[in-house]
């Protein structure tokens, strides 16, 4: 993803990068893990998803990194599917459950606790796509920037392309 001219990425499934094109220069990160990687809006962050590896992984979740260096902070715990950020300090986080319900969290990062809204998302997963990818997405979603509407993609085996949920809480 792209901020501010920066780029993040993770080369060749490995070690993630940022590239600045007005400097022409590439950092390497090394601490970085997980997939998934978005800037915060004010490009000091970014956040990556943590996929479990085992039943119930403390370490599965949303880790954000500062830009800058420090230590990268887990800020959702738990199956995650998607996030979006919704300002320089606050995302909404697509949290799976079991019976595939997607619950969109509001998490801050001021440490207070994540805040459940009322939206719930159907993940529609097939064992097929699990099993073909496992870091691909469940769902995928963007924030309007007022924060009170959300859009999400279909799946290929839904009928419609997009569908936009309104007065998130």
């Amino acid at each position: 993803m792209r901020i501010s001219g920066r780029l993040v990425f993770r080369e060749r499934g490995t070690q993630v990068q940022v590239y600045d094109p007005a400097s022409k220069k590439a950092e390497t990160l090394d601490a970085v893990k997980g997939s998934i990687l978005h800037w915060s809006l004010d490009g000091q962050h970014f956040a990556s998803i943590h996929g479990a590896r085992q039943a119930d992984d403390s370490e599965a979740g949303v880790w954000v990194y500062d830009s800058h260096g420090g230590s990268p902070r887990q800020v959702f715990c738990g199956w995650v599917t998607s996030y979006a950020w919704t300002g320089a300090d606050e995302m909404f986080v697509l949290g799976g459950k079991p019976n595939l319900d997607g619950i969109v969290w509001r998490v801050r990062l001021d440490g207070s606790p994540p805040v459940r809204t009322r939206t719930v998302l159907r993940l529609n997963l097939a064992l097929t796509d699990a099993s073909s990818n496992p870091t691909a997405a469940y769902s995928t979603f963007d924030v309007h920037p007022g924060r009170r509407r959300i859009v999400t993609e279909a799946f290929r085996f839904q009928e419609s392309d997009i569908s936009m949920i309104e007065n998130i809480r």
